[in-house]
């Protein structure tokens, strides 16, 4: 692949991506909250270790776009990003909260909701959504559900905006040749 000519990434999010999910929030039951927005941060992870591998998308398909992918499931992904340095530790654990509600909420579908208190514990593990109220910035509503949407929210903003700033994907290594001395 020559420099300056990328292909079409495997992973984009648009205006539209946007729009919708944060039509969804309103919308959603507490299970259908819970399940679509591990699937959007899910997805925008994806979109950031994509932006920061090498431009190869059989490569990167075969890394990301699977299950038994090595970079598969949510969990690998968080994983590896924090590894990376794409994101912090503290998104690192509000992720991987966010993933344990969602497998809570998938698994089980009736009776189960941000106020139950197996989500409630998680809830009240959440690290980001108190950067709020560090920062002096009132919360409207101190509701679970609320401060799921906040993490949530928050975490997208901050892996949205790190995989702007990263400059171009990576080039592969040049071909290492030894030379006679």
């Amino acid at each position: 692949m020559s420099k300056g000519k990328l292909k079409q990434a495997i992973f984009s999010t648009t205006a539209d991506d946007w729009k919708f999910w944060a039509q969804q929030y309103s919308k959603e039951t507490d299970r259908g909250l819970a399940i679509i927005s591990s699937a959007m941060l899910d997805h925008l992870l994806s979109s950031l270790i994509e932006k920061f591998l090498v431009d190869d998308q059989k490569a990167t398909k075969e890394l990301l776009c699977n299950s038994m992918s090595p970079l598969g499931t949510f969990a690998a992904r968080i994983a590896i990003a924090c590894s990376m340095g794409l994101i912090s530790y503290d998104e690192r654990d509000d992720l991987n909260i966010i993933r344990e509600i969602r497998n809570k909420f998938a698994h089980k579908a009736i009776g189960l909701t941000f106020e139950s208190e197996q989500i409630s514990k998680f809830i009240n593990k959440l690290k980001i959504p108190k950067l709020l109220t560090i920062y002096g910035i009132k919360r409207q509503n101190n509701t679970n559900r609320s401060t799921f949407i906040d993490a949530a929210s928050m975490i997208s903003t901050f892996i949205e905006k790190r995989r702007e700033m990263l400059s171009e994907r990576r080039t592969p290594a040049e071909k290492f040749i030894f030379q006679k001395t």
